[in-house]
């Protein structure tokens, strides 16, 4: 005979499930929260995003403590994880994007698989893996433009995608090599 598990009302939605749906709390007196796990993970979440850049930095201030304390073993914790879980941390980069890794793939092959600015495929490795193209996007619109390449973004990036900047670099290099030659 099946053995019957106890069940708890969710304050929340008002559900009668049973009690290993909530989470363990020392402070009621059942010993479980008064919410299902699925009401407290949309209260969180909704907490979160109702004021995000403080719920941001309370998230960076965590994680600056968590470095001081053992840098070498967050690294080392963080570096391990990313190479068993590589399809989760992918998608969590295109997520910020609005992106599916399908989109990503369909730019990569539009592409050619190299670098939208300078032609060549991705050279750094990390992980011990060619990392993939930059997805590089305009700033103030969040608007995907194009794959790069590590070297090109960081350039891009390095001029803050500031047109001026950049053709006044182009100038410069081009009165230089005039010097050289003189």
């Amino acid at each position: 005979m099946a053995e019957v598990q106890p069940t708890k009302k969710c304050t929340k939605c008002k559900r009668g499930i049973p009690e290993v749906t909530f989470m363990h709390d020392a402070g009621n007196r059942d010993g479980w929260s008064s919410r299902c796990c699925e009401c407290r993970r949309a209260q969180c979440r909704q907490y979160y995003h109702k004021d995000l850049a403080r719920s941001r930095a309370r998230v960076r201030k965590s994680l600056a403590a968590a470095r001081k304390r053992d840098p070498a073993g967050m690294n080392a914790r963080n570096r391990a994880w990313k190479r068993a879980h590589p399809e989760t941390t992918r998608r969590g980069r295109m997520r910020r994007f609005g992106w599916t890794p399908e989109a990503y793939d369909a730019m990569y092959a539009a592409q050619g698989g190299v670098c939208a600015i300078c032609g060549q495929p991705e050279s750094v490795i990390y992980l011990g893996k060619i990392k993939p193209l930059a997805v590089d996007h305009d700033h103030a619109t969040e608007r995907v433009r194009g794959l790069l390449c590590q070297h090109c973004n960081q350039g891009l990036g390095s001029f803050r995608d500031d047109r001026v900047r950049l053709l006044s670099a182009v100038r410069y290099l081009d009165t230089a090599v005039k010097k050289d030659v003189a």
